[in-house]
């Protein structure tokens, strides 16, 4: 009995290797390396060193004027942004400075102040 349970152990073991594939398995399809894009060589482009020093000047200035004007400093940034357009675009003083209160949430004289700084340290054209 014991001599049949090993000749049916060993039958089984025989007939399950031959279900097995000797191939290796297959392995997930990667992209060609052409098809992943490299670095854009103008993604850097805009960070020139003036473009950096005009940023980090507007910045200095919006926390000497009130440190608050500068928890967010992307959407500080978004905002003298949009100040410059403004400059840029011709608006009249008035509607520049009121622009400026509004984006920013201060006052007249205060928002005066913000119109300058952008103008000197942020709008470099």
């Amino acid at each position: 009995m014991k001599a049949r349970s090993l000749l049916t152990a060993g039958a089984a073991l025989c007939a399950l290797a031959g279900c097995s594939s000797t191939a290796p398995a297959p392995t997930p399809a990667r992209p060609p390396a052409a098809a992943v894009p490299a670095p854009s060589a103008s993604a850097g482009a805009s960070l020139d060193p003036e473009t950096l020093d005009a940023t980090a000047g507007y910045l200095n200035g919006l926390g000497k004027l009130d440190t608050n004007l500068i928890t967010d400093k992307s959407k500080a940034l978004d905002q003298g942004t949009a100040t410059c357009a403004d400059i840029a675009a011709g608006k009249p003083a008035a509607e520049q400075a009121s622009n400026v209160a509004r984006r920013y949430g201060v006052d007249a004289a205060r928002a005066g102040q913000i119109l300058e700084l952008a103008r000197t340290a942020l709008c470099l054209n």
